[in-house]
């Protein structure tokens, strides 16, 4: 089983494929639309797809009900009306990998729920954001990664990882994000 972490952008992204054993496979920037191809590579079974953006709009409002359930759980959201070009990009992916499982995830979630350092800022202290997240997850990180994107990529994945393995919770019901269980 493989698992692909998206942090999604308008043009380009970054991607992180990890194995069941937790191995990094895969870690870089790429252009979107190279993203369906990768997936392609394994057969719909064989990969769980997580992307680090809204997959959805709100019926109504700004918000959807999943960004509402996290901020109760003190994680802040952004819009996805401010996200519109993400967003849309998200959808298209989604529509041509339909028969993917493809989830929404947050990688700040994850860091807030796993207690992975989430008072670090990680466009300014990227280093010690992926010591915090070797020490805690027990991931080999390679030295490769540049930016903070891909560090979204690595905690998107991981999430699929725990999905895979029961230990992820759907938030929302309208509107579904996975986040690490609460424990």
């Amino acid at each position: 089983m493989r698992f692909l972490g998206i942090d999604l952008g308008k043009k380009s992204s970054a991607i992180c494929i990890l194995n069941t054993n937790l191995d990094i496979e895969k870690i870089s920037k790429i252009r979107n639309a190279d993203i369906i191809r990768i997936a392609k590579r394994y057969k719909p079974s064989d990969i769980i797809i997580a992307i680090d953006s809204p997959l959805s709009f709100p019926t109504f409002g700004y918000l959807r009900d999943c960004d509402l359930e996290l901020i109760k759980f003190g994680i802040p959201c952004i819009s996805p009306i401010i996200l519109k070009d993400i967003v849309l990009e998200a959808i298209r992916i989604k529509n041509e990998l339909k028969n993917y499982k493809i989830i929404e995830v947050y990688p700040y979630a994850t860091r807030k729920i796993l207690n992975l350092c989430p008072d670090i800022n990680k466009k300014r202290e990227k280093s010690k954001l992926i010591k915090c997240i070797k020490s805690k997850l027990k991931l080999r990180i390679p030295k490769k990664i540049i930016n903070h994107d891909e560090i979204d990529a690595l905690l998107a994945s991981y999430t699929a990882y725990l999905c895979y393995n029961d230990k992820c919770v759907p938030v929302g019901k309208e509107s579904v994000i996975y986040i690490p269980k609460i424990s």
